[in-house]
């Protein structure tokens, strides 16, 4: 192949390029010059098996002819060019490099011969050898790890009947129900009196060290008033959280006292008992997006329009009043054959968006403050149409679109909780998005209102099918547990941005239950009348994620507006490449992959304590099977750390060319399976980049 030369060697052979055509010019600006000359250009370097072009610059003078044949002069046999007959001034030469030549400095030289033979000044060659080659992919853990931080699964404890063996800080489960409660240090108000506030607690207390509120005593800490310091105040025989609220507040009343507030008790958020089989919840960082936002400061009101809802436990308390656009009526209750295709569709979606800590749920949602309205626009069975859906996005906005009204006939009263997000998870191909439902998405972004939507199931483009190709719409598409793009989502210039929604081609390994389970997205069902979980796949479980991480975003910072959070979300969103996309470009997966906690501007944090260790290596082999490696020996290239993902990134750059066993290992000390092995033979050729991607897998007791 011909090389390319890097930006300094590049520079390099323009200066010589430059000197030697000034020495033409001057040859024929001056008087006649009879002197034969060759020059040459610094070649730089180049790899064994390789080619890198040369410059040659040509001064006939007097003895040489007006046609010249150049050839190249090596003392290096597999250094060589095939001779060229010029006429020009100025001439390219290729220099091929054999194979077999060893790295290091080779002078080469040019003659011209044609009346005479000039030949010209020795440059060096640089040979840097045989050019390396690179290993790429992914070790693909079956083990897919849970974050073992503070407020997030720890140890495995035994949950009775249910059969699941985790811990959960869930109130009601492994910790008391006071865990959820108002709780606040017996006695302890926070006080910070003003800086001039020290003679009027003289003159209104009892001296320095102590406060008489409501026929109440306070006494100071151990070192006294500090006007102007938060400090913490006690007062003793006050016990309930109601007294000493009351306190605070009567202290917040005094003209001396900028602020005063129990002691409150702050427990960790600790994650549902089911959260290890919720592997879609690690894969956009949403343990550390807690950290900075659980929905809870500024709750957001979500429209989940889809085939209504089902009650249950774990979703208790997050429903709003909702309507019913199939049967017109105010009853959105999803009450299909539990057997059904599309049962509790609705209810996974709304399980995957919102939760409520207090119900002690065994399932997480991403948002723990959002509200539910359930807008039912689809039949049990999951079909609806296009006047159901337009009138359902309507209704759930609470807002009067420009030149749309209701079906004639049909009385619907008013929406008292409009919603700030709507999720649709659903669609049709219908080619282009019709004017009339490009209308209302058009003028609910303008609104603000965010409407999220799942790109479809099709593995075609979006481009046919609406809502996806709507304009003021967010389009999901949907990945698996390897982030990449799920073998049935749709594609194109109209996604904005993807999400985990599952692939049952895949499957993984729970710690929490000790078994395998296909890779879809674990949330809330009806199974038979009872409350239940199910794995689901498809951009309908993409989308709910968006929109989750939407009400985080809402709730930070309820101002945001539409471009606002699209902004927030594509531009920290993971690009994916068009490997991981299996497309010709990566964007048409959108922006990338959904990042919850950098969309809130959080920062990545260390690998917890507990993750699972990994070591991949690569090993020379001498057998095309690589049945001559020791694994006791040490690899020639290795790669270790946390795994925090459910893959690890191969990433092994200069490996000579060869043949070579890649293997790895993760290793989980405590856990049920603590150790996950796998491995590929693959072949490193010169200069290219070989692929692997393979298992780990719990290794044979």
């Amino acid at each position: 192949m011909t090389r390319t030369l890097r930006p300094g060697v590049w520079r390099l052979a323009l200066l010589g390029a430059a000197a030697l055509l000034l020495l033409v010019a001057c040859d024929k600006a001056g008087p006649p010059v009879t002197q034969a000359t060759v020059m040459v250009s610094n070649p730089g370097d180049v790899y064994s098996a390789q080619t890198v072009d040369i410059l040659v610059a040509v001064q006939r003078g007097s003895t040489l002819a007006s046609t010249v044949q150049l050839a190249l002069v090596s003392a290096e046999p597999g250094i060589t060019a095939t001779d060229v007959t010029s006429s020009a001034t100025m001439v390219t030469m290729t220099v091929h490099v054999d194979a077999g030549v060893p790295a290091g400095r080779y002078p080469i030289a040019v003659s011209a011969t044609g009346g005479a033979t000039v030949e010209s000044d020795p440059v060096d060659l640089n040979v840097l050898g045989i050019e390396p080659g690179a290993v790429r992919g992914q070790m693909r853990s079956s083990l897919i790890p849970t974050p073992g931080d503070s407020g997030f699964p720890v140890p495995p404890a035994a949950l009775g009947a249910s059969g699941f063996n985790q811990r959960s800080y869930v109130p009601g489960e492994d910790v008391p129900l006071a865990f959820d409660e108002m709780r606040a240090v017996p006695g302890e108000v926070l006080v910070r009196f003003r800086k001039d506030a020290a003679p009027l607690l003289g003159t209104q207390g009892v001296g320095q060290d102590a406060l008489l509120v409501q026929g109440t005593t306070l006494r100071a800490p151990a070192n006294g008033l500090v006007a102007g310091t938060l400090q913490r105040w006690h007062a003793d025989g006050v016990s309930t959280v109601e007294d000493v609220i009351a306190l605070a507040e009567a202290l917040q009343r005094r003209p001396d006292v900028v602020s005063a507030s129990p002691n409150w008790i702050f427990s960790v958020h600790q994650a549902p008992a089911l959260y290890d089989l919720q592997w879609h919840y690690p894969a956009i960082s949403l343990q550390d997006a807690w950290a900075q936002e659980t929905g809870e400061s500024s709750p957001v009101t979500v429209a989940v329009v889809d085939t209504g809802y089902q009650d249950h436990a774990d979703l208790a308390g997050i429903w709003l009043p909702g309507y019913d656009f199939v049967n017109l009526d105010a009853d959105p209750t999803d009450g299909g054959d539990p057997y059904a295709d599309y049962v509790s569709h609705g209810t996974h979606v709304a399980g995957t968006i919102a939760m409520r800590l207090a119900n002690s749920p065994l399932v997480a949602g991403v948002s723990r403050g959002a509200s539910i309205l359930p807008t039912k626009v689809l039949a049990d069975e999951g079909f609806g149409t296009f006047e159901q859906i337009m009138a359902g996005m309507v209704w759930a906005s609470g807002l009067a679109v420009p030149g749309y009204s209701y079906p004639s006939g049909w009385t619907i009263p008013a929406n008292p909780n409009p919603a700030q997000v709507m999720n649709l998870s659903l669609g049709g191909r219908v080619g282009e998005c019709p004017a009339e439902l490009a209308m209302i998405t058009s003028y609910l972004a303008s609104q603000d209102v965010v409407v999220v939507v799942s790109a479809g199931n099709s593995s075609q483009p979006t481009g046919m099918f609406a809502p996806a190709n709507c304009p003021g719409v967010i389009t999901v598409a949907a990945t698996g547990p390897y982030d990449e793009r799920a073998y049935y989502s749709n594609f194109g210039s109209q996604v904005d941005i993807s999400a985990p929604g599952g692939n049952f081609d895949y499957e993984y390994f729970a710690e929490a239950t000790g078994g395998h389970f296909g890779a879809g997205v674990f949330s809330t069902t009806k199974v038979n009348g009872a409350d239940s979980y199910a794995w689901f796949q498809g951009t309908s479980m993409a989308a709910p994620h968006v929109t989750g991480v939407i009400a985080l975003l809402l709730a930070s910072d309820p101002g945001l507006g539409f471009s606002g959070v699209y902004d927030a979300i594509t531009s920290s969103a993971i690009p994916m490449s068009a490997d991981q996309c299996d497309r010709p470009s990566g964007e048409e997966c959108g922006a990338g992959l959904l990042d919850a906690n950098a969309a809130l501007g959080g920062t990545p944090s260390l690998p917890w304590a507990t993750a699972p260790e990994v070591t991949v290596g690569l090993w020379a082999c001498s057998a095309a099977d690589c049945s001559d490696v020791d694994l006791l020996e040490p690899a020639d290239f290795e790669e270790n750390g946390a795994l925090t993902r459910a893959y690890w990134p191969l990433d092994f750059q200069d490996v000579p060319p060869g043949t070579y066993l890649v293997f790895g290992m993760v290793s989980a000390p405590g856990a049920s399976v603590e150790n996950l092995m796998g491995g590929q033979v693959v072949e490193v050729t010169s200069g290219g980049v070989a692929n692997a991607v393979f298992f780990a897998v719990p290794a044979a007791p």
